[in-house]
């Protein structure tokens, strides 16, 4: 019933949008109110679980489609175009060659994939379309910034008295560290939470800009404060490098005098930490560790197992999985389990006990849809963002201060998926981000004048 009536309430306010100022804000505006959304609120559908957010956006693309037929997102192809087809075609040939082909697995490709796409291509063209959503994305910043402090000061998550507590689903409802409450705000996790307010760091950028030239309110100062504050009490270091890395690839993207000294910066702290990855993980691990998992076997290794460590040890405890899955992996319905079925030898078997999860995007996308899958995902994110970025550099175009942000975001959020998989709580955001770059990329605004 909660979900039933809260998407009917945004698709009234979608059909207001769409009736008032057209498809565009139809579309994007809902989608940024419905971050707000408790992502545990959802329908069971052939099996699944629908989100409530994956609601909204169905249907306020469906509206916006209804009232504007000939509207439609610009019909010339990007990379990242083509790379999203080819990943659900990869997707498709995966689930089908392992499960044979089920009306489900049509229906889930295009809700986790094609949706939230079309839903960033639609919505944001223009710059002038990233101009009229910024208030709204402020408020929504805000929001989510006093949700995070009320929560590590209450130690409670205010919305379960509205909609209930949310499933604990192998993490405790109340999770403390550094004698923090860590906040989760309306996402199932203090991380996904850190990394929903990562991919909103663009607006709280051009915010932040439009008040400094005078073109916004003087409350837009806060924006970025209430981001960074709300990405902070999520005491979650993976959000905390991620941020730090939209800032250091934006500083690149947008002062050019000083761009090949950050890039050296950047080459020489990366080739350092790949070559001291222990000494890495050991300051970055600032709690103590499980007791019931303090210390684990990998491979022929005995080592300590803690949040920070488990990045590593999982690769090496899957390795015999990873060459095996090939270029097809081993499809969606072997690994939406935890632990996944997948071939294993006796001591990684062992080991896999020992986790609770797998943690990284990438080495889950290659157990799924092996090569092929894992190749075309990369290269939908990094076609999104480095072209973007590219935009970015053209300093005096109209949008280019948001190009450089989002590009910059999405390159950070392609690393920190290396050590982060990717659930509908903020990949959603992720994937219209990218939806939205392909389409800024072909804005004839900011190319003409570049």
């Amino acid at each position: 019933m909660m979900w039933w009536a809260v998407v009917l309430t945004f698709s009234l306010l979608s059909y207001w949008l769409n009736r008032r100022y057209g498809p565009r804000m139809g579309v994007t505006i809902p989608v940024l109110l419905s971050i707000l959304c408790p992502t545990w609120i959802s329908l069971a559908l052939f099996g699944e679980a629908v989100d409530v957010r994956l609601g909204v956006m169905l249907a306020a693309v469906c509206i916006a489609g209804w009232l504007y037929p000939k509207h439609n997102p610009d019909n010339r192809w990007t990379v990242a175009d083509y790379a999203l087809v080819g990943l659900i075609a990869a997707n498709l040939l995966s689930d089908t060659y392992h499960d044979g082909l089920q009306f489900k697995n049509l229906l889930r490709c295009g809700a986790e994939w094609l949706l939230p796409y079309i839903a960033g291509r639609w919505g944001l063209r223009e710059p002038n379309d990233v101009r009229f959503a910024t208030p709204i994305a402020c408020v929504v910043i805000i929001l989510l910034g006093l949700w995070a402090v009320t929560e590590a000061v209450a130690r409670e998550n205010p919305i379960n008295h509205v909609v209930g507590a949310r499933p604990a689903d192998r993490t405790p409802p109340v999770v403390v560290r550094w004698g923090v409450k860590r906040a989760e705000g309306p996402t199932r996790h203090p991380i996904w939470f850190g990394l929903t307010q990562v991919m909103l760091l663009p607006w709280s950028v051009v915010a932040a800009r439009r008040a400094w030239r005078g073109e916004g309110p003087l409350w837009w100062y806060s924006v970025p404060v209430a981001n960074l504050v709300g990405i902070v009490l999520t005491v979650s270091r993976g959000s905390w490098i991620a941020a730090l890395l939209v800032f250091y690839f934006l500083a690149v993207c947008r002062f050019p005098k000083i761009r090949w000294p950050l890039v050296a910066v950047g080459l020489l702290a990366a080739v350092v930490g790949a070559f001291q990855i222990e000494q890495v993980t050991s300051w970055l691990e600032v709690t103590r560790p499980y007791d019931h998992v303090a210390r684990t076997k990998v491979g022929d290794v005995e080592a300590v197992h803690t949040a920070a460590t488990h990045r590593w040890m999982q690769f090496v405890a899957y390795r015999k999985a990873i060459f095996a899955a090939g270029w097809l992996g081993f499809g969606t319905e072997r690994t939406s389990q935890y632990p996944v079925n997948v071939p294993l030898d006796d001591q990684a078997l062992q080991t896999i006990t020992k986790f609770w999860t797998i943690d990284s995007e990438y080495l889950l996308l290659q157990l799924r849809f092996g090569v092929l899958g894992l190749g075309l995902f990369l290269l939908l994110g990094l076609a999104s963002a480095v072209r973007t970025m590219r935009l970015g550099c053209q300093l005096m175009a109209p949008g280019s201060t948001f190009a450089a942000a989002l590009g910059a975001t999405l390159l950070a959020m392609m690393l920190t998926l290396f050590v982060e998989w990717m659930p509908y709580d903020f990949g959603f955001l992720l994937l219209f981000s990218c939806g939205a770059a392909s389409s800024l990329q072909l804005s004839r605004s900011v190319k003409h004048h570049g």
